[in-house]
């Protein structure tokens, strides 16, 4: 009688720690990451879970606005090149004609032959043309002095301006800092 006494009662701490065992397992919470892939569910856990987003990034535009649409939804993935929001722009459709209008206008006069150069060439063409004259004794000195005189002070503005001229490429040339 002892000996069955003593089996009943290892019977019963064993059940009842099995019990406690399996209410206190069923009561705690586990937290787990777990890393997801596409196939087949290979097991199933019931439970909350909280998703937090992988990267988080502040919006900013190049210009100020005021905000006219938002198309953010919360919960929404959003993906390079989505758009997000719409701005007023005010000011800013006539500033960008306004610049291009500035930059077609230097583009056509970069085009342009100078007219510095143009006036060079005649000068060297009529320095040209009254040599003979001068050599045959047909021109006055003074005359063939003064064209040599014009055409020093036109090469000098000719180079001034094509100066100016490699500056303003340069300028178009450099990006702009947006």
């Amino acid at each position: 009688m002892k000996r069955t006494a003593f089996i009943w009662l290892i019977g019963l701490v064993i059940l009842f720690g099995a019990l406690y065992w399996g209410i206190s397992r069923a009561l705690t919470t586990t937290s787990a990451a777990a890393r997801p892939f596409r196939g087949l569910a290979v097991r199933t856990v019931a439970g909350s879970v909280t998703v937090a987003p992988e990267a988080e990034s502040d919006l900013t535009a190049p210009e100020g606005g005021v905000l006219r649409e938002s198309q953010l939804v919360a919960g929404r993935v959003v993906h390079t090149g989505d758009v997000v929001a719409r701005l007023d722009q005010g000011q800013l459709p006539f500033r960008l004609e306004e610049a291009q209008l500035n930059f077609d206008e230097l583009q056509h006069r970069l085009a342009a032959p100078l007219a510095s150069e143009i006036q060079l060439q005649i000068f060297q063409q009529e320095l040209t043309d009254m040599e003979p004259l001068r050599q045959a004794g047909y021109s006055a000195p003074a005359d063939y002095t003064r064209l040599q005189l014009s055409l020093r002070q036109q090469e000098a503005l000719a180079h001034a301006d094509r100066a100016d001229l490699e500056t303003r490429r340069d300028v178009l040339k450099t990006p702009s800092p947006t």
